[in-house]
Parts: structure tokens; C-alpha cells; sequence
């Protein structure tokens, strides 16, 4: 796919998407806790942009059928309602202006991803939206590995530089390992998901293997041979010894007390939270302000529940708790090509894992959150057009039936 073609088959929509990962190379800043909710030249921009890809989005939720269905009638309704509560809880938050901003932007760019992924997929077909797809995710890659670096002071070929980039990256592991990609796309993706040291990644990669049974023949051979080793070396060796030399390798021990301290933040969010079961402290607001209290420089809970249960109480875990396990079952039905059931399964167990361990989906954009909204709106979008395939063979075969 030129540069060429990726900009057409995406339009307004698909250019202000990616054109809003150079935009951060640039805006992009560190922020201290008490200024989380300044509104500076940088913020002013954000707020700008989000404002346009409000109005692109809602344009196309309003006048394309296909976009209401992508929302309404996916499990991404479950995500929409979830953002929209979000917004609601501005208020009670104890941060009002954090929240309503924060929910603004998540409510913007999910009508403006539906919307980008629409316009590829409409004249296009499945193949070229997950080029399409992958052609982002690269653009999105590079210029987060340079604002990185900038931001770093760090070399941009540096393993540092490429450790911290793997929120972006491993996502798509499965779409840049199993469907057809640029050789950029597959050297860039594949290398930082692999090369990441992220123990949240490699248990993401890990389970979403699982994926691979769902595949055609030769993948579900590689599966079940591979669960035949595992099996072999864990009676072999045992369970405690893969782990001390897999996830928790050079750690002191096997259990969470040896990971990055994120069993005590989650401990700490889940006491605060019980303290407004119901209505949480505001969306975003609950993260940057009750868990900084403890955590001095931490502003995320690093799990998309508790972030949620922070925010807006049960309500909100519940709608985010229904949407990642309709999202599971819906990457599950045969109404998928072998191969695509294969990549999308794979893909909605490690992003499910990366909900609980990075900031992500659950609370701001940011982190993993695009990466998951891009791949979970693909894979609706592909539910939907095969749906509709099937639905037109029904009727040709019944005109068939008709006319015999």
C-alpha cells in the first residue's frame, strides 16, 4: 500500500487519525500531578483536535448507516455507553474539567476510528483494511519511537528507546505475525513485541496463542504441538521453575510481590474504590488524584477495572467487564475466515491481559488505548461486512428457491 493509497481509502477521518501521532510527536511533554488538568498551549491543541475529530466523527455516526451499526449493534456499544457514563460522572468527579475533557476525547476518537475504518472497508474489502490497518499502526510506531526519543533525550535506535515503545506495538502482534504485511510493518511490530521485556506482553502474547485453535489446520498443529512441549517441560521441570525463568526471570521469586509493584497499587485502588462502590471519583479524576495520594508520580491504576471502578464505581466495571468478554465470544464465531478468527481471538486475549497490567482502555487515551480501540473496531467492522455477505446469500438463495 503507497502513502498515496492509505490516505485516499482512509479520507478525513483515517488523516486526522494518524496525523494526530505526528501532531504528539511535538506536543507531547511530562507532566507533574498538579498538571494533570492545566489547560497550557499544548493542552489548548489537544482540546482543538479533539473538537474536529468529534465533529468528523459524529458526522459520519449520523449519516452513515454503516458506522451506526459499526457502534450500535457490536459489542462496541458496550464501550460507547462506557464513555458516556464517563461523561456523565463529570458530575460528581473530584476533578470536573479532567473528566469532561478526558471523556470528550475517548467519546471523539472512538466515532473517529469507526469512521476511518468505514471509509476503508466500504469500497475496499477485509485485506486492504488490515493493510490499512497496519500501515497506522507503523506511522503510529515511528512517531511515538522519535517523540520518545525527543522527549528522552535518548538515541532513536536505542534499546531503551524500543523497550518503552511496546504499549504500541505488541497489540498487533498477531495482525503483523498471521495477515499480510509491508516487511517495515512486520520487521518494526514484531521485533519491539519480542524484544520488549514487558512481562505484561509476553503473558499477552502468550495466552492469546490460544488463538491459534482456531486457525486453520497448520496453526492448530503449532498450538497443540506446543502445548505438548509446554506440558512436557512443566512435568519436567515443574510450574514454579518455567515461571522463575519465563514472566518472573531474574526476580527474586514467582508470585505478585515480585513484579513492579503494581500488586500494591492494585490493592490501594481496590480499598479507595470501596469507598464509592457507586459513583467512583470521576472518570480519569479517580486515577491521577486518589491513587497519587499513596504513589507520589503514579497517576494510573494500570488496570482498565480498577481504573473503571475508580471512576465511576460498579456501573462502570460492569459495562467494561461485558464489552471485553462480548468482544472475546464475538472473535470466536465461524462466521470468520479461519485465519481472521485466529488473529482476532489471539488479539482480544493479549489486549484483555494489556488492560490489566497498562494503562489503557478504562481510562484516558493513552497507552494502549488507541492500539485497542483500532483493533477492536476492526474486528467489528469485519463481523459487520461479513454479516452482510451472509445475509445476501440467504436472500439470493431463497430467490433461487423461488424461481425453481
Amino acid at each position: 500500500m503507497t502513502f498515496y493509497q492509505f490516505h485516499k481509502y482512509g479520507g478525513l477521518a483515517g488523516f486526522l487519525l494518524y496525523f494526530n501521532s505526528i501532531l504528539m510527536l511535538f506536543l507531547r511533554r511530562r507532566r507533574e500531578i498538579e498538571e494533570v488538568a492545566t489547560v497550557d498551549t499544548s493542552a489548548l491543541i489537544q482540546i482543538v483536535y479533539a473538537m474536529v475529530c468529534f465533529l468528523v466523527g459524529i458526522a459520519g455516526f449520523t449519516s452513515n448507516k454503516r458506522v451506526r451499526e459499526i457502534q450500535l449493534k457490536t459489542p462496541l456499544k458496550f464501550l460507547l455507553g462506557f464513555h458516556i457514563l464517563a461523561l456523565i460522572s463529570t458530575i460528581w468527579s473530584v476533578s470536573p474539567s479532567l473528566t469532561g475533557y478526558r471523556s470528550f476525547e475517548c467519546i471523539a476518537y472512538t466515532l473517529l476510528i469507526a469512521t476511518a475504518l468505514n471509509n476503508v472497508i466500504r469500497k475496499n474489502g477485509v485485506e486492504v483494511l488490515v493493510k490499512w490497518v497496519l500501515f497506522y499502526a507503523t506511522i503510529a510506531i515511528i512517531a511515538s519511537i522519535i517523540g520518545r526519543a525527543r522527549l528522552g533525550g535518548m538515541d532513536i535506535f536505542s534499546l531503551q528507546t524500543l523497550f518503552t515503545e511496546q504499549m504500541n506495538s505488541t497489540p498487533y502482534f498477531f495482525f503483523a505475525l498471521l495477515l499480510p504485511a509491508s516487511f517495515v510493518s512486520k520487521a518494526l511490530i514484531l521485533s519491539i513485541s519480542i524484544f520488549s521485556l514487558s512481562n505484561t506482553a509476553y503473558a499477552g502474547m502468550g495466552l492469546g496463542s490460544y488463538g491459534l485453535s482456531s486457525g486453520n489446520r497448520w496453526l492448530k498443529i503449532i498450538f497443540f504441538t506446543s502445548i505438548i512441549l509446554l506440558i512436557a517441560f512443566l512435568s519436567i521441570y515443574g510450574v514454579n521453575a518455567f515461571l522463575q525463568n519465563t514472566l518472573f526471570y531474574g526476580k527474586g521469586g514467582v508470585g505478585l510481590e515480585y513484579t513492579t509493584g503494581r500488586n500494591t497499587i492494585f490493592e490501594y485502588s481496590w480499598e479507595e474504590a470501596q469507598k464509592r462502590p457507586f459513583t467512583g471519583y470521576g472518570f480519569v479524576a479517580g486515577d491521577a488524584f486518589v491513587i497519587n495520594k499513596r504513589f507520589q508520580g503514579v497517576i494510573g491504576a494500570h488496570n482498565g477495572v480498577l481504573s473503571s471502578l475508580l471512576g465511576m464505581g460498579y456501573p462502570g466495571a460492569l459495562l467494561f467487564i461485558l464489552f471485553l468478554i462480548k468482544m472475546f465470544f464475538l472473535s470466536k464465531r465461524r462466521i470468520f475466515p479461519s485465519i481472521y478468527r485466529s488473529v482476532f481471538l489471539g488479539s482480544v486475549i493479549l489486549l484483555s491481559v494489556h488492560t490489566m497490567g497498562n494503562p489503557g482502555l478504562g481510562t484516558r487515551v493513552y497507552g494502549t488505548w488507541k492500539p485497542a480501540v483500532v483493533i477492536f473496531t476492526t474486528i467489528c467492522t469485519v463481523y459487520l461486512h461479513f454479516k452482510r455477505k451472509e445475509r445476501r446469500f440467504e436472500q439470493a438463495s431463497l430467490k433461487s428457491t423461488d424461481l425453481i
